[in-house]
């Protein structure tokens, strides 16, 4: 996994960076597999917008109970939907997530692994960052691999 960035400014950066580089890739795919993607996405990133507003609001956020049967049965669901829709969510949560980090008036909190208790000595930014931004990555690098000429 990459290191977190240190700042807002460079974790808001690196966030759009990692989302412009994977909708390179994502113009290439065909639509099963662009519908599977961008619904994972959206699910992860709505994930962090409501980590984020929690964060906002409290110093005791709750992390998402999360396994990988889950992830896969609210994917499958997701896929259910017309494309245009996936790819409107994909594309707004990503949009909500950088304008709440903009928004954000405490840096420092952001980057305080002490800050809130419940992430367990992570910082919220980390949350973030694997979330959205490594998994981005994550993503785009298996994708390059199924689209290489």
């Amino acid at each position: 996994m990459s290191a977190t960035p240190q700042t807002k400014a460079a974790l808001i950066n690196a966030l759009r960076l990692e989302r412009e580089a994977l909708e390179q890739i994502l113009q290439r795919l065909p639509a099963e597999l662009l519908a599977e993607v961008m619904a994972q996405s959206a699910i992860w990133t709505a994930r962090a917008v409501t980590l984020l507003f929690q964060a906002g609001r409290s110093t005791n956020v709750q992390l998402p109970r999360c396994s990988a049967e889950a992830d896969a049965r609210e994917v499958a669901a997701q896929r259910e939907r017309p494309l245009a829709h996936l790819q409107a969510d994909f594309r707004a949560a990503h949009a909500q997530l950088l304008k709440r980090l903009e928004a954000w008036g405490d840096e420092a909190a952001l980057f305080n692994p002490r800050r809130f208790p419940s992430l367990r000595g992570q910082a919220l930014a980390d949350y973030i960052w694997s979330w959205v931004g490594v998994r981005d990555a994550e993503c785009r690098a298996r994708l390059e691999k199924l689209v290489q000429p």
